[in-house]
C-alpha cells in the first residue's frame, strides 16, 4: 500500500556538523508526519543544508536551489528551505526568489522556533511518533557534537563568521545523549567539533578534551569511540595517553596542517610551525605506530611562491599521510585573506593541487602495506554477504573478511587477520569471535 504521508528531501553539503544539523531537521519533520524520500519530484518540502567553506560548495548549493525552484513551477505548494553556513550568502542573491525559509547553522541540538512556525503555518500538525535520538547516522553509529563554533579565525576560513564563537556543551548533556543513543542500539559514537581540542575553554570550571574523552570512553556500551577534528595547535600528549588507556578509542587522527611553509602558515594564522607540527606527528607514531593520519592541504594561498609550494611537497614526503583532502585556495567573504592582493593564478593553483595528489597517491599506496599480515580489531558495518563481511579497523581502514561459522552482527567488534591488499582495501579472515 502506497504511503499517504507528505515526503521530504534533505540535501546536505559539507562537514559532519552539517550532517548533525540535518539529523535535527529529520527528527522534526518525522514528528510532523513527514516521510523521507530520495526523489525531489516526490517531495512536499526540500531542505538544502549548505556549506560556505569553499566557493565550489556554495555553487553546488545554488545548483540544488535552482533545481528546487524549477520544480516549484510545477508544484507551487513545494516548500523550499535553505539552511546552514551559506544561507546568508545565498539569501542576498537571486536565489531568494521562491525560497520559503532561510536559517543559518544551528549550533545547538534544536531547530529554531521559526522552523516549527513555518510548518504550523503551512498546515502541518506536530505529532511526535518516536523517541529516536537526533544523532542517528545509521543503526549503530551516532554523531554527538561536543562543541559548536570556532574562535581560531584562520585568515582563509569563514566558519567563525557563520557558526559563531566556541560554545562547549556540558558533560551531563553529552553523556545523556550518548546513553540514549546506546539504548537505541548505537555502539559507535563519533564526537564532533570544529576543533574538539578546544573543548572546555569557555567553562569557568577548568576542564579539557582529554578529560572529557576519558569520561566518555567508560560509558557502558561504547565499542568504538571516534572524534573530529583535531587542531594541531591545541593537540597535546595528554590526549594520546587517554587514547592509550582505552581500547575503544580509534587510532585515526584527522590533523589538518593546511600548508607546509612557515610563512604561509603564519599568514593563515594557524598558530604553529611545520617543525612543531611534525613533532606532534612523532608523538602519535611513538604511541600508535600504525595509526592513520590524514590532513588538509590548501595550495595557491595568496603569496605562495614556488619555493613555498616545494616546502609543502617536502612536508608531505616527510609526514607520509595516509590521505590528503586537498583544495585550491578559494577566497571567502569576511575573511582576512580575501583582502590579500598577491593572489596566485587559478591555473597555477590547480597544477599544484594535481602535484600534491599525485605524490600522495604513491604514499597512500606504500602506507597501506604496513597492514599486511597484521591482526586488527574490526568494527562490522555490513554483513549482507555471509561470505564477505565489511568493517573498519581501528585505523579507519575498510576491510572485507571471511567470517567464522557464526555471522557477526553490525556494530560488533571482531578480530581479523589481514591476508592481502588490493586497490587500497584490506582483505582477510576472522580469527576469533568478538564482543556482542
Amino acid at each position: 500500500m502506497l504511503s499517504t504521508k507528505p515526503k521530504f528531501l534533505i540535501r546536505t553539503i559539507g562537514c559532519q556538523m552539517n550532517s548533525f544539523d540535518s539529523s535535527i531537521y529529520l527528527k522534526v519533520l518525522t514528528d510532523y508526519g513527514f516521510e523521507e524520500t530520495s526523489e525531489i519530484s516526490e517531495s512536499s518540502i526540500v531542505l538544502i543544508n549548505t556549506c560556505a567553506v569553499r566557493d565550489k560548495s556554495v555553487q553546488k548549493a545554488a545548483s540544488c536551489i535552482g533545481e528546487a525552484r524549477h520544480l516549484k513551477q510545477e508544484k507551487p505548494n513545494l516548500i523550499i528551505c535553505v539552511l546552514g553556513c551559506a544561507s546568508e550568502l545565498l539569501k542576498d542573491s537571486s536565489h531568494k526568489k521562491k525560497v520559503d525559509y532561510f536559517c543559518g547553522a544551528l549550533n545547538s541540538s534544536q531547530a529554531d522556533s521559526s522552523f516549527y512556525k513555518l510548518l504550523d503555518d503551512k498546515g502541518f500538525k506536530y505529532k511526535p511518533v518516536s523517541s529516536h535520538s537526533l544523532q542517528l547516522t545509521s543503526k549503530t553509529s551516532h554523531f554527538i557534537p561536543i562543541i559548536f563554533g570556532c574562535n581560531s579565525f584562520c585568515t582563509y576560513c569563514i566558519v567563525p563568521y557563520v557558526r559563531g564563537r566556541e560554545k562547549s556543551r556540558p558533560f551531563e548533556d553529552i553523556k545523556r545523549e550518548i546513553i540514549q543513543a546506546v539504548s537505541e542500539g548505537a555502539t559507535e559514537i563519533i564526537l564532533l567539533g570544529q576543533n574538539v581540542n578546544c573543548y572546555g575553554k569557555d567553562f569557568l570550571e577548568k576542564t579539557d578534551f582529554p578529560s572529557l574523552l576519558d569520561k566518555i570512553a567508560i560509558i557502558p556500551g561504547i565499542k568504538r569511540l571516534d572524534f573530529l577534528t583535531s587542531h594541531p595547535r591545541e593537540f597535546n600528549k595528554n590526549l594520546l595517553q587517554v587514547m592509550k588507556n582505552h581500547k575503544n578509542i580509534v587510532h585515526r587522527f584527522h590533523f589538518p596542517i593546511q600548508n607546509g611553509d612557515n610563512d604561509i602558515l603564519k599568514r593563515m594564522r594557524r598558530g604553529y610551525t611545520v617543525e612543531e607540527y611534525l613533532e606532534k606527528i612523532s608523538w602519535i607514531r611513538d604511541i600508535f605506530p600504525i595509526a592513520s593520519i590524514t590532513t588538509d592541504i590548501i595550495v595557491g594561498f595568496p603569496g605562495e611562491s614556488e619555493e613555498a609550494f616545494q616546502n609543502t611537497l617536502e612536508l608531505i614526503n616527510t609526514a607520509k599521510f595516509d590521505s590528503i583532502y586537498g583544495a585550491v585556495y578559494s577566497p571567502r567573504p569576511l575573511t582576512k585573506a580575501s583582502e590579500y592582493a598577491d593572489r596566485v593564478p587559478l591555473n597555477v593553483g590547480k597544477e599544484r593541487l594535481n602535484k600534491v595528489l599525485e605524490i600522495q597517491k604513491n604514499i597512500t599506496r606504500s602506507n597501506i602495506l604496513r597492514f599486511q599480515n597484521t591482526n586488527s580489531s574490526v568494527y562490522v558495518i555490513e554483513n549482507s554477504n555471509p561470505d564477505s563481511i565489511t568493517g573498519k579497523t581501528w585505523e579507519d581502514r575498510l576491510i572485507s573478511f571471511k567470517p567464522l561459522d557464526e555471522l557477526p552482527k553490525i556494530g560488533q567488534v571482531v578480530e581479523v587477520n589481514v591476508e592481502y591488499i588490493e586497490n587500497f582495501k584490506l582483505f582477510g579472515k576472522q580469527i576469533k569471535n568478538g564482543n556482542q
